[in-house]
């Protein structure tokens, strides 16, 4: 069956085997007649093993109501996703029940319950009562978080095994109604009580290093934090799949820091085994020997003497990229994840992906599939970025960093983080489409506003466009389809009261200054940047760019023989890594084939070991070398610009977007004809696709040799001159065409030829 996307970004096909549910080869004919469809249990058989499974260790009060609700789920997942469930899950509760019956006690005992001790307050849930229709709006009382442990215990585990792999909200929501029908139990208290466990968790963090100074305590760290650190200390695997920005790399970096075993510096997780990682960084080179090798370095780590008190945990970082290698390197989980013979996996296993991997993969781990943030998500991140910026406010929020504090979106800069974070919200529910922007673009925007000395107009532009640009204007065919243009107006809407709203129009949609050159620019000299993305045309932007002596240019070879081997990927990265090693820098162009292997880099969540920065880099199916990045390195991407709109949203992501070409760099030219729309939207749809072909006359100045059909052209610009629309001639003028009302079209030829010849 074919693949849905249960969370994540739509995944590229490489082959046609990524569009399937389970990656394997068809079986001989001959063997066809041994094969046998067994079905699945019907609901009275599955009621006979889940009591069976769970009798052991849950009373026998509630045992038949739990395995009936268990029932239920099983029905509703299967009819309203293709998810797979199985007696997996089943046992995946079992043993996260025990846990945290065991979790709970340990930290009554040290009286280190964190929600007590820093005064949090519960958050708000609707119960049954007095109020309006029957409910009302109350505090959960810690006495009665504490009242029954089994069925607080259960609903934990209940909601980590079945409950998070859900992709959106709404589905969520449908099968805890229909899981709980005709039960004790409601939504509303299974997400109080993991709220609170899941912020008591974050706050048992360390996090004392820079890095997790500005990380906002959404629902998508506290989801990611608390999924891993009790999957990590039960040896569950786990895979965590959502789009780029969603707080999965980040979250087991803060793990990974946290989890010291004695030397932690939270009590209750010194009664705990530590973590020592081991890195697979994958790509579409993986192999199942590399795959293997890891898990192979983990347990030998295991079974050797160093390993007291220390779990060898395996980190596979960009697995969904391994999963679309030709080679099928992932088929090797199925026998890992799974030791055959009855035997417990004696390691921990994390793997981060942007897409789902396939149904066999999947049910063999506990995956947490994360929603899109919501509308207070993105504010209370906005938020918090804003306080780790505000140095009066640092002591504070490192003292108490669990608060989400909103002071400062009483300041201007607050109100226009507010403003981001809505207009983004709108966007993201707006686009028809996989989104040009991501969350990363948002995130990076509001620290470039924070760390701006004023909150000008100028200003306030200039991070927003150095963030939200890279788009062609022309997506889908219409303008107004654009990504660009929905983010834009929406942000002049959520943003009008602080700024004139002709001149945010203006600034956004119209302004003909070269803002391209000057974001470049801006970014070359910015240490806190992102890597670049350029879309260009041919060559055009390293005519433009003006880049410094000893720049670095790296350009990926064109011959079958280089794409199809691994020689020359190896050598094309070695010499990166040796730029990544020396600074200054480093322009890619036509290097797809590399790309992969480079997102630790592009990430720029960088391990810091004395004092320099490192990063993982995939050099091959075996080797992830742990590779020394320069302070002023930086990467610059040159794409053409159609194949930009389209690329793979987690690479886009990792960069700052601008298109570049000549004569006409300024992309935000095309937007800025819907500014005024005198004409019927039929008329002006039409004119604005014959200026894009107008623009296209760049070609015969990249590429001097091409010959311009004139009349063509002639004619596309004597339309727009004698349809007296204002703005559009403005834009003509502007890309330097001249022309004579009386005889346009000569002209204009002229002045073709004479970018021609020249």
């Amino acid at each position: 069956g074919s693949v849905t996307n249960h969370a994540g970004m739509k995944r590229s096909l490489f082959d046609a085997q990524s569009r399937l549910q389970y990656r394997v080869y068809p079986l001989p004919e001959a063997m066809l007649t041994y094969v046998w469809d067994f079905g699945e249990l019907c609901r009275e058989d599955q009621l006979v093993y889940f009591r069976s499974m769970l009798q052991a260790v849950l009373p026998d009060s509630v045992l038949e109501e739990v395995a009936s609700m268990i029932v239920e789920t099983h029905t509703v997942i299967g009819e309203l996703t293709d998810l797979p469930v199985s007696l997996r899950d089943v046992a995946r509760l079992r043993k996260l029940f025990i846990f945290f019956k065991e979790w709970r006690k340990r930290r009554f005992e040290l009286g280190d319950e964190q929600y007590a001790n820093k005064n949090f307050s519960f958050p708000q849930v609707l119960l049954p009562g007095n109020g309006r229709n029957g409910r009302e709006i109350r505090y959960y009382p810690k006495k009665q978080l504490l009242e029954n442990e089994d069925i607080s215990c259960l609903l934990l585990a209940f909601k980590m095994a079945y409950i998070n792999r859900l992709h959106t909200e709404e589905l969520r929501k449908k099968v805890l109604k229909r899981a709980f029908n005709g039960t004790r139990y409601s939504a509303p208290i299974l997400e109080c009580i993991m709220k609170v466990e899941q912020m008591d968790m974050l706050q048992r963090m360390d996090r004392r290093a820079p890095q997790f100074h500005n990380l906002a305590d959404n629902s998508a760290l506290l989801e990611n934090v608390h999924s891993i650190v009790v999957c990590l200390l039960n040896r569950i695997p786990i895979f965590l799949i959502g789009k780029p920005g969603n707080s999965k790399t980040v979250s087991m970096a803060l793990v990974n820091n946290s989890l010291r075993g004695h030397d932690s510096r939270d009590p209750l997780l010194k009664q705990y085994d530590g973590i020592t990682v081991f890195s697979f960084q994958g790509s579409i080179e993986s192999t199942s020997e590399g795959v293997k090798q890891v898990f192979e370095r983990a347990q030998a780590y295991k079974d050797s003497g160093r390993a007291n008190g220390i779990l060898p945990v395996v980190v596979l970082d960009e697995v969904g990229l391994a999963e679309m290698s030709r080679h099928n390197p992932l088929k090797v989980l199925h026998s890992t994840l799974e030791p055959s013979h009855g035997k417990e996996l004696e390691i921990g296993v994390v793997g981060i992906s942007n897409w789902a991997l396939d149904s066999a993969k999947m049910n063999r781990a506990l995956h947490i599939s994360r929603p899109d943030p919501t509308e207070k998500d993105l504010i209370d991140t906005a938020t918090t970025i804003a306080n780790s910026f505000d140095t009066t406010q640092l002591d504070e929020f490192h003292k108490n960093h669990s608060s989400i504090r909103r002071s400062t979106t009483n300041t201007k800069t607050g109100k226009l983080l507010e403003g981001l974070a809505r207009a983004y919200f709108d966007y993201s529910q707006t686009v028809p489409t996989e989104p040009f922007f991501g969350l990363r673009d948002f995130y990076n925007a509001c620290k470039l506003i924070c760390r701006k000395k004023s909150s000008t107009l100028g200003e306030f532009v200039g991070a927003i466009r150095r963030n939200f640009s890279g788009t062609t204007g022309n997506r889908n065919g219409t303008i107004s389809s654009d990504d660009r243009y929905i983010f834009f107006q929406s942000l002049i809407t959520h943003v009008s009261g602080h700024y004139d709203a002709d001149d945010m129009q203006y600034e956004f949609m119209e302004a003909p200054d070269n803002f391209v050159m000057k974001s470049i620019e801006e970014n070359k000299s910015d240490t806190h940047g992102r890597h670049l993305l350029i879309g260009t045309l041919g060559d055009a932007a390293l005519n433009i760019l003006r880049l410094e002596q000893g720049a670095e240019i790296i350009r990926g070879s064109q011959f079958d023989a280089d794409l199809n081997g691994n020689d020359y990927v190896y050598a094309t990265l070695s010499k990166i890594i040796l730029c990544m090693e020396q600074g200054g820098i480093l322009v890619l162009i036509d290097l797809d084939p590399v790309y992969g292997s480079l997102y630790d880099m592009l990430n720029q969540s960088y391990t810091t070991i004395r004092g320099k920065k490192n990063c993982t880099v995939a050099l091959g199916a075996m080797s992830n070398p742990l590779c020394v990045v320069h302070d002023n390195f930086r990467c610059v991407v040159l794409m053409d610009r159609d194949v930009m709109q389209t690329y793979v949203s987690p690479f886009l992501n990792r960069f700052e977007k601008q298109i570049l070409a000549i004569p006409c760099y300024n992309d935000n030219l095309i937007p800025g004809l819907l500014y005024h729309q005198p004409l019927e939207h039929v008329r002006l749809e039409y004119l604005q696709e014959r200026l894009i072909d107008l623009m296209r006359l760049e070609f015969a100045i990249v590429c001097k040799n091409d010959t311009v059909n004139r009349h063509y052209f002639g004619d596309v610009a004597n339309g727009i001159i004698h349809t007296k629309h204002s703005h559009l001639q403005g834009v003509v003028e502007h890309l330097g065409w001249t022309f004579d009302l009386e005889n346009s079209t000569n002209v204009f030829s002229a002045s073709v030829a004479q970018l021609v010849n020249n």
